[in-house]
């Protein structure tokens, strides 16, 4: 069963017992009427069929494609916090199907917050420049979360030098915020890296 680059506008059927060897789904679109609450369970069978069979990739992809029928079953009002957790796990890595999203989320993120970290300490220069000690500063809320927490005496260099040498609640609130975000990403990068391999 070839289904690549198709639009299907229903869940497959496929056989019970035995899946076809040559089955893909490369860059095959499941319309938005297909990823509805109802069709959870049908996903989930897909999904174990391929696992029954060891055909990792596939069934990484409609393991995703079951989750997102799930988060859309889960009601706003109640389960907002769930929803709003699960769609960013969709969005950063595909529910651990695409490691390529979690690093590209990575970057975006240490870009961002170098970017306003270059604003806020007065360091901002001519577009094209990279500002070494700020990028530094930025790379090292992934590599050393929380030192700015630490004693103020015990601050490196780098530290002081963007940040000052009594960080005001702003910077610890920024950083504190930034290590957070980038260490949840990097787990989901390694997850889904760790998914990679043993699809491959």
């Amino acid at each position: 069963m070839i289904l690549d680059g198709a639009q299907l506008g229903a869940v497959p059927v496929l056989s019970e017992e035995k899946i076809p060897q040559q089955t893909t789904f490369t860059s095959a679109v499941f319309l938005p009427e297909t990823l509805i609450p109802d069709n959870e369970g049908a996903y989930r069978r897909i999904r174990n069929q391929f696992a029954a069979n060891r055909a990792r990739d596939l069934e990484g992809l409609f393991y995703r494609y079951e989750k997102i029928c799930h988060r859309r079953s889960l009601p706003w009002r109640t389960k907002w916090f769930a929803r709003g957790l699960s769609y960013l796990y969709d969005l950063t890595a595909k529910y651990g199907y695409s490691f390529e999203s979690a690093f590209v989320a990575i970057v975006i993120v240490q870009i961002a917050f170098g970017f306003g970290y270059s604003i806020a300490s007065g360091r901002f220069g001519v577009p094209g420049q990279l500002d070494g000690t700020v990028a530094v500063f930025t790379l090292s809320q992934v590599v050393k979360p929380f030192e700015l927490f630490s004693a103020k005496d015990s601050l490196s260099p780098v530290y002081q030098m963007v940040a000052g040498t009594d960080p005001s609640a702003w910077w610890t609130f920024s950083a504190l915020a930034h290590s957070l975000i980038s260490i949840t990403l990097v787990a989901l990068f390694i997850l889904a890296l760790r998914w990679r391999f043993r699809r491959e």
